[in-house]
């Protein structure tokens, strides 16, 4: 290659970032190899399917005049976790997710959460749409004695690569790869956010 080496490694960073690359450091010399082009290919599908999933969502946002609705915006986990937290405090719930990918990320927050819930003696009434995996599986389980907690899974083999919870008039969606949450407050958007909730539990 007639690239020098310093923009060769910046090109390597951004194919490991977005995924196409990895980093071997077991060794003394770094190696890279490409990811299987089939694995790249589910991976954009299912973030085609976050977006067209959400985009009704955005296109309110987009065409709704007056007033706009107050939108916050976290990077740092404790912050993010402090989010969760306040989810505990609500009339109802609405939460599509990946407890693998959370438990991951949130390991401690996903346990008390799980905790919560399998304890409590006044539940928030919830909906959960999971991704079908055994960590998923292990919080029905624990939580099924609950009478206003519902729990349906997603297909079997779904990616689902987010965290999309509507908490009364707040709509918070969470992206793991990096770590970041968007939180929207807004009674109207909530409610257009629930009727595709709605729609992806029948």
């Amino acid at each position: 290659t007639h690239l020098n080496r310093a923009v060769v490694y910046e090109v390597l960073g951004a194919l490991i970032e977005k995924g196409y690359v990895h980093e071997n450091n077991r060794r003394k010399v770094k190696q890279y190899t490409a990811v299987n082009p089939q694995e790249i290919l589910q991976t954009t599908r299912a973030h085609f399917e976050n977006l067209r999933f959400l985009m009704p969502l955005f296109q309110a946002m987009h065409h709704r005049g007056g007033e706009r609705p107050r939108v916050e915006f976290f990077e740092d986990k404790r912050a993010i976790e402090r989010v969760y937290q306040s989810f505990d405090i609500a009339n109802r719930r609405r939460i599509m997710a990946s407890y693998s990918l959370l438990k991951e990320k949130f390991p401690q927050e996903v346990e008390r959460w799980m905790l919560r819930t399998e304890r409590t003696k006044t539940p928030t009434p919830t909906a959960y749409l999971l991704s079908d995996d055994p960590i998923a599986r292990s919080f029905v389980a624990r939580a099924k004695h609950q009478s206003v907690i519902e729990f349906r899974f997603l297909p079997r083999g779904s990616m689902y690569e987010m965290d999309f919870a509507i908490v009364d008039h707040r709509v918070a969606i969470t992206c793991f790869e990096p770590i970041s949450m968007i939180v929207i407050h807004s009674e109207k958007i909530a409610a257009s956010a629930a009727l595709l909730f709605d729609l992806a539990w029948r």
